[in-house]
């Protein structure tokens, strides 16, 4: 408390002085108003003061009242009775299990992570208890330095006061210096009626603290103190979270012993760690699955060694879902389970979602196929939920869809996405994700860039379960999921075989995706098995060429051989343009320079420079 009288006031020491029975000290001006706090002091609301109802009644209290700190209680009765305070009364309370993120919300902690779903519910709650906590800082309120002289003063004023009654009895009220002791003591009442009224005030205060809209702005008040940035959630790449821990991989160190002496080359071993989940590495998922190293899975993995008899494709598979444990981008490329139906390939698809929890996240097909265009100030849902993602995968494909292309080179190139959720703002995030698609129709890949072909790894499913062994999934997945651990090592196996070694795509997923692209780009199979480029020739020497329609031909009856339907004509030109190839108008007619045909296959009835009637018109559209 501020004293406003301070020139007026006789210092604590000269009260108790003249209380002992120094007469001379000079106590002129002392009145019981000037220990009495100011209005103004602590913010205090002084309305309906009074010294009754010091102690809250039993149905006022939080039923938690007996087992809440003590420290943090008179904390809060500090703060200012205004939204601001309120604001900071919530975090003195919750800071540690709440945190706002920036074009996000609030995040509530849960024990394991950071959990977004129910963020502002969990935020509500604790505000509404911050309130119901407001009533205990009455009981801890003290008195200013001031008026806590004022009061002892009293003390001593009033057992002075009683021994001059005793000793004089009703004349005792004409001894100016019993007057002078009753200054003090009125002095010591103001100072303890100042204190209560603030803790009436304090107590009605938690009442309308407990309101809807002071509630609201308690959380607005605090959310400029406690946010943080989206980037700062699922920060560390290598770190995955489940149920009992977090796994962390980590590298060690060491000399490349095949480097130079002075190279300074070093090795990185990767391995794993288990840690206690941490607050501070704002985990905002966890894996519904514990860790425990030595757990097995021979249901698991007899069952793959069945439906993918391959050794390098099983080891692949684990290699890319051990890298989708990580937050991890940089091979930029998706996987693409292929083969009919009751062949496993929807079983380990979902199995290895489940083991993920909400590190993995499902999209419809839709959004990464089809001609529409979203514009930009449209809504994209599906995407707003990726935030953390790990492993994305679509559902099935139906036939004859086509890839938009252009997304799935932004959803596998780990660049920025800017999205938004229904009827919110626009928020940007970095896709940590790696897409894992199936079906039984291979999507159409209308490009014949390199960009497009490398993020594709088609991996074949070339088992078929007999129908007397089929059995429902959720059957199936109840048994797998029982190893859920043991899969999660496998896992974890695969992660460190990734860290280690790379990703590594084998033969039969290199050779798998050659003849799909090889499907989806005849032109660019037939240029490579007929067509030889040549380097340009030297000055005042003629350029090797084939005729246009010559070329043309040479690629019917490569298509006509290798059972695929041949383009148009002017389609045909025009993707050879796109792949590079010069063309030159002559008085013979057209041209492609500096190239020249070979190997190209006999049909019957049809020479090697044979040109063939028009397979369909120009403009029709190119097929797959």
């Amino acid at each position: 408390m501020t004293n406003h009288d301070d020139d007026n006031v006789p210092p604590h020491e000269q009260i108790a002085a003249w209380i002992e029975g120094d007469h001379d000290a000079d106590l002129s001006g002392f009145a019981a108003a000037s220990y009495a706090p100011h209005p103004a002091d602590g913010g205090s609301n002084f309305e309906g003061a009074g010294e009754e109802d010091v102690a809250p009644a039993d149905d006022e209290r939080p039923a938690d009242a007996d087992t809440l700190p003590r420290e943090i209680i008179v904390a809060c009765s500090h703060e200012p009775q205004n939204d601001t305070g309120n604001g900071k009364r919530l975090l003195q309370w919750f800071g540690a299990d709440l945190v706002h993120v920036r074009d996000m919300g609030w995040h509530a902690w849960v024990g394991t992570h950071w959990e977004r779903e129910g963020g502002i519910e969990a935020a509500t709650r604790c505000a509404q208890k911050v309130a119901e906590r407001i009533v205990l800082e009455a009981d801890v309120m003290a008195a200013t330095p001031n008026e806590q002289k004022a009061i002892d003063a009293a003390s001593q004023a009033r057992d002075a006061a009683g021994a001059i009654e005793a000793a004089k009895g009703a004349e005792a009220r004409k001894d100016q210096r019993w007057q002078m002791l009753m200054r003090v003591v009125a002095a010591g009442e103001a100072a303890q009626t100042a204190l209560a009224s603030r803790q009436v005030a304090r107590r009605k205060y938690a009442i309308s603290s407990g309101n809807a809209a002071k509630v609201r702005n308690m959380l607005d008040q605090a959310m400029p103190h406690h946010t943080i940035e989206i980037d700062k959630l699922d920060a560390d790449k290598l770190a995955f979270n489940v149920r009992n821990g977090t796994l962390c991989f980590v590298a060690d160190e060491m000399p490349d012993p095949d480097a130079s002496d002075h190279s300074n080359q070093v090795l990185k071993r990767w391995r794993v760690e288990f840690r206690e989940h941490n607050r501070a590495d704002y985990m905002t998922k966890v894996a519904p699955v514990d860790y425990d190293p030595k757990a097995k899975c021979p249901t698991f993995d007899a069952s793959l060694r069945r439906f993918q008899p391959s050794a390098d494709i099983r080891r692949f598979l684990q290699r890319y879902h051990g890298y989708a444990l990580t937050g991890l981008t940089g091979e930029q490329c998706l996987i693409f389970n292929y083969g009919g139906g009751s062949n496993w390939k929807s079983t380990f698809v979902e199995l290895m979602c489940r083991i993920s929890g909400p590190y993995a996240q499902t999209i419809p097909f839709e959004s990464i196929s089809g001609d529409v265009q979203k514009s930009g100030s449209q809504a994209s849902p599906e995407f707003a939920r990726l935030p953390g993602c790990r492993l994305l995968r679509a559902g099935e494909p139906d036939p004859n869809v086509q890839f938009k292309e252009g997304l799935i080179k932004s959803l596998t190139g780990g660049e920025p996405m800017l999205t938004r959720a229904n009827f919110k703002d626009f928020f940007e995030f970095r896709p940590d994700f790696k897409i894992v698609l199936s079906g039984n129709h291979k999507p159409k890949i209308s490009g014949v860039d390199h960009g497009i072909w490398r993020r594709i790894n088609l991996v074949p499913w070339g088992i078929t379960i007999a129908d007397h062994e089929k059995r429902p999934m959720p059957d199936v997945l109840a048994e797998l999921m029982a190893e859920a651990s043991g899969i999660l090592n496998w896992l974890v196996a695969g992660t460190l075989n990734y860290l280690n070694g790379g990703l590594k795509p084998p033969p039969e997923v290199v050779a798998a995706t050659a003849a799909y692209r090889e499907r989806m780009d005849p032109v660019g199979a037939f240029v490579g098995q007929c067509v030889t480029v040549l380097p340009p020739p030297a000055a005042h020497a003629g350029a090797a060429f084939v005729p246009a329609r010559q070329m043309y031909g040479a690629f019917v009856a490569w298509c006509s051989v290798n059972e695929q339907k041949p383009w148009g004509e002017k389609a045909f030109a025009g993707v050879m343009e796109e792949k590079g190839f010069e063309r030159h108008r002559s008085n013979a007619g057209m041209r492609y320079l500096n190239v020249q045909l070979h190997d190209v296959p006999e049909r019957d009835g049809m020479g090697r420079d044979d040109v063939p009637p028009h397979p369909g018109a120009d403009d029709a559209p190119v097929p797959v």
